[in-house]
């Protein structure tokens, strides 16, 4: 990509960014979406590039090379059946029926490539759910199975409204949630005849290590409650960084658990910002050049490479502002820097600072936080957290330390533990074990977890994240993310969030969408207003129940009684009178039976499942912080 580039332009260097990332970036969506590529162009820096003629000399090199890469399996499939009708023809004649499971996340490519096979018969049978495509930063969109009908218009679409997995309070919850979505075809799911109840809790915390500490005392408790095993768990969680607080607080309690899985945390930029600032404030005199390099680097400071070349060590650090020839702002910045670094030096190692008191120094007073938040995201993988939100992991993470230098100490254990971990693939290793029914909790990432289902789930962190703060397209396509989490148990939902910035779909999730308009006074006046109606009922329950008592009473003493008569004539007679009386008394008894049923089905039941709802909708606003 780099020859490519430079072939046709020349890229400035921008501080702290790649510049191939826009570019490759661009090449995916080039090689997934089919765009017309004289429409395609790049952003990178304050310049737009076009990337019809970069494209085309990274495709022959690629080509030259033999190399392909993930999407080449699909896109190169596509160019050489388009060039070679001969061979189009064999594979068209090949497959007289083509089956599409989870169709939803098919991209334009993968569509072009089925539309291709499955000429000329057209024989297509498709298997999709557009509330769970979760896809979009792989070139899904949802508008393909919404406008299957005008790519193939000789169909027909069945919609399947049965969840047979989940609880009713689960499916009732989530359907709360997706209907928020408005590029969806209409449906109204609903469990399974005769499903569980289930349970639907919320629960929020300050920090993320008390969410992962909250967590982990549920399943304790609900195991013992419900004499479950470990691998009937789950946690589940947008951006695989927050794996680590929950992981941590599971090994703290002995709560069995799959491996961790995805680049280590303290291996990041992020990670290793935090490692050099802890070891030259905790370790002055061992700081090397590439620790000073990664302070001075980070946040953005603009030095030169040459001058920041200069910090060898500690000494050379301190009197980098000396260096002959500096610019009056790059002197100020450099002197206050290194002020600030020596006295938190100092303070540190000689006062009681708590490691999470440590985070704090570096988000105030070296802006740490600011830095990170202003940081584009690199990756493909949304699973892969921003900057910002592996600082807040990592700030959740020192809550666990009383110092700063347990806290370092933890860190240069875990990366030297890391280093030597020769597993080849620990997604293989997770499914593996999971496969052999090993008794552990199941941790995952949302995306990785589709598909999947569990006995009960705790879905962590649903807070307000640069996930589902965006607006616009991915709005929609997060909220399918959530709910694609929410419905991963058969039997209970807990959801855990932080109680400063709790996430929109939380509320969706959450709140009855009944009481929306009514405030919390006005629910309690609705409450009480239900409850003396209940109490209304029940009254004439009793009353009716009371009078059943009384013909039930009658009727065994009718039906106990014997005649004996010599006339056999008198005999008949008497026996009539008699069921007449038995028959009439049955009626009545069968009357009040009907009105019972009536009463409670039409009265006291709806009654009483509103009271509870009510009740539900109060807990989750107080546990909301929602004082309206």
């Amino acid at each position: 990509m780099k020859s490519a580039i430079l072939q046709h332009t020349e890229l400035p260097p921008l501080r702290n960014k790649d510049p191939l990332d826009a570019f490759l970036a661009g090449l995916r969506r080039a090689k997934m979406e089919l765009p017309a590529l004289s429409t395609v162009t790049v952003e990178y820096g304050d310049r737009i590039y076009p990337f019809e003629e970069i494209f085309y000399s990274y495709i022959q090199r690629q080509l030259n090379a033999n190399f392909l890469d993930f999407d080449d399996m699909i896109y190169l499939a596509i160019r050489i059946l388009l060039e070679n009708s001969s061979l189009r023809s064999v594979y068209q004649s090949r497959f007289e029926y083509v089956l599409v499971d989870e169709f939803q996340d098919l991209n334009e490519a993968q569509l072009l490539l089925l539309q291709i096979i499955s000429l000329p018969e057209n024989n297509i049978f498709a298997v999709g759910d557009d509330d769970q495509m979760i896809y979009g930063f792989r070139g899904a969109d949802v508008k393909h199975i919404l406008q299957f009908d005008k790519r193939f218009p000789i169909s027909s679409n069945h919609v399947l409204n049965t969840n047979y997995r989940s609880s009713q309070m689960v499916v009732r919850h989530a359907g709360w949630l997706i209907n928020h979505n408005t590029d969806r075809i209409p449906k109204n799911i609903q469990p399974r005849k005769n499903a569980q109840i289930g349970t639907f809790e919320v629960s929020g915390h300050a920090s993320l290590y008390e969410q992962a500490g909250y967590a982990a005392k549920w399943l304790v408790r609900h195991k013992q409650e419900h004499n479950h095993h470990w691998r009937d768990y789950a946690i589940l969680y947008r951006s695989n960084a927050y794996q680590f607080p929950v992981g941590v607080i599971l090994d703290t309690m002995n709560i069995p658990h799959t491996p961790l899985s995805g680049q280590h945390l303290f291996q990041t930029a992020v990670g290793m910002d935090i490692y050099s600032y802890l070891k030259i404030i905790l370790f002055p005199q061992e700081a090397n050049a590439s620790d000073l390099y990664q302070i001075l680097k980070r946040p953005n400071k603009y030095f030169t490479n040459q001058l920041i070349a200069q910090a060898r060590n500690w000494n050379s650090f301190l009197r980098l502002a000396e260096t002959p020839d500096l610019r009056t702002w790059e002197q100020e910045k450099l002197a206050d820097f290194i002020s600030r670094v020596d006295l938190a030096s100092s303070e540190v190692r000689t006062s009681s600072t708590s490691a999470a008191d440590f985070m704090k120094l570096l988000k105030t007073e070296f802006c740490l936080a600011d830095f990170y938040r202003d940081q584009s995201r690199t990756s493909d993988d949304l699973d892969q957290a921003s900057d910002e939100v592996l600082f807040e992991v990592i700030t959740a993470l020192t809550e666990n330390f009383q110092t700063p230098l347990e806290f370092y100490q933890f860190m240069c254990k875990s990366m030297d533990d890391h280093d030597g971990d020769e597993e080849p693939n620990v997604e293989d290793k997770v499914l593996k074990k999971r496969d052999n029914e090993e008794n552990e909790v199941y941790l995952s990432t949302i995306h990785k977890a589709k598909g999947k289902e569990f006995q009960n789930v705790i879905y962590f962190n649903l807070s307000q994240t640069e996930h589902n703060s965006q607006k616009a397209q991915f709005t929609e396509e997060e909220r399918r993310v959530t709910y694609v989490g929410a419905t991963r148990p058969k039997d209970d939902l807990l959801i855990t969030f932080s109680s400063a910035k709790p996430s929109d779909f939380l509320i969706e999730i959450s709140l009855n969408p009944e009481f929306k308009a009514f405030k919390n006074d006005e629910l309690k006046q609705k409450y009480a207003a239900c409850t003396r109606q209940l109490e209304k009922e029940q009254t004439i329950l009793k009353h009716l129940e009371a009078r059943k008592s009384i013909f039930t009473a009658k009727f065994n003493e009718l039906t106990q009684q014997s005649f004996h008569t010599r006339a056999h004539w008198l005999s008949i007679f008497i026996w009539e009178i008699q069921r007449r009386r038995i028959n009439k008394v049955q009626e009545k008894i069968e009357r009040i039976e009907m009105q019972i049923k009536k009463l409670l089905e039409t009265q006291i039941d709806p009654l009483v499942n509103k009271l509870r709802e009510i009740e539900e909708e109060g807990k989750i606003r107080t546990e909301l912080g929602m004082k309206q």
